[in-house]
């Protein structure tokens, strides 16, 4: 479940790094572990444990991607199909009626007052855990894309992790699906509760990368938890076109004017970073070769 705790500092309390998966008191060092850090972090990673200093660039180079979990990598129609049979609601009437609410702008949670009047979810995932019938999802949950986009990012040299609200619980199985195939596993849990839309939440995983926010790509599905948020934490972004919130918004104006890129599937990101990052290097060159014409020109 999420912890609810004022905000200490912008590191996390505890985050998965290289596949880590205890919480810890300290950031972490590129050459292994700080004290109090279960684990080796991301390879990356610069720190000074006691002076908590990040090296960062100015070079607007995607250098990390983090994903969303949620209908971004993990394809949620199992976990809402499981909820409607604890409602005991047919599946198409939830399907419906969930849709609706999503395309209507209004808070996905409302679909469970329509069908239970004061339905509390923190109490009611308290009681499925209790019959045997808590939140699960696994390798079959994936979206076919997801394992063969890690690959490639990672050889293609970028850092990879996945930041995403979650409970206790679904954090535990993130970690169990993806400790051996990303650089970092943090999410809302991890940060004592500082959780999206808080755009603190993507400064806090930009610091645990040890990257700049406008180094780290962030990806999700939905406008108003991934996009806008991250976008004003200075991150640049990639709004993915799936799920219900990713298909209900699609025609959003905001849709097109806020993401830095959109994407249909996971598969495109490769291309889409490459291209990016060349026109950046591309850029910077050319500012650098106007900055040394400049000083001949004075001198």
């Amino acid at each position: 479940m999420k912890r609810d705790r004022a905000f200490e500092s912008p590191g996390l309390a505890g985050v998965s790094g290289g596949g880590a998966g205890a919480r810890a008191g300290n950031m972490p060092d590129a050459r292994g572990a700080c004290p109090g850090f279960a684990r080796s972090p991301p390879v990356s990673a610069t720190c000074s444990c006691a002076a908590r200093t990040a090296v960062y660039t100015l070079r607007p180079m995607i250098r990390a991607v983090l994903f969303d979990a949620g209908e971004c990598l993990v394809d949620e129609s199992r976990e809402w199909d499981g909820w409607a049979a604890w409602l005991g609601v047919p599946r198409h009437t939830f399907s419906t009626q969930f849709g609706a609410t999503i395309a209507q702008g209004r808070d996905h949670l409302d679909t469970f007052q329509i069908f239970r009047p004061g339905f509390d979810m923190a109490r009611e995932r308290e009681k499925r855990d209790a019959v045997g019938q808590p939140e699960w999802f696994g390798e079959n949950d994936l979206y076919p894309d997801v394992r063969i986009t890690l690959r490639l990012l990672r050889e293609a040299g970028l850092l990879v992790g996945v930041a995403a609200n979650q409970s206790y619980t679904t954090t535990m199985i993130l970690r169990r699906l993806f400790e051996s195939s990303v650089d970092l596993i943090a999410t809302s849990w991890d940060t004592g509760g500082i959780a999206k839309p808080d755009p603190r939440f993507f400064l806090i995983m930009a610091e645990a990368l040890r990257l700049a926010p406008h180094e780290v790509l962030y990806v999700g599905d939905r406008l108003d938890e991934d996009i806008a948020p991250a976008r004003e934490a200075g991150l640049p972004t990639a709004l993915v076109r799936r799920g219900p919130w990713g298909l209900a918004r699609r025609h959003d104006p905001d849709a097109d004017r806020l993401p830095t890129m959109r994407i249909s599937a996971l598969r495109e990101l490769t291309d889409r970073i490459a291209t990016y990052n060349a026109e950046a290097a591309e850029a910077e060159a050319e500012a650098e070769e106007a900055e040394a014409e400049a000083a001949d020109a004075a001198g």
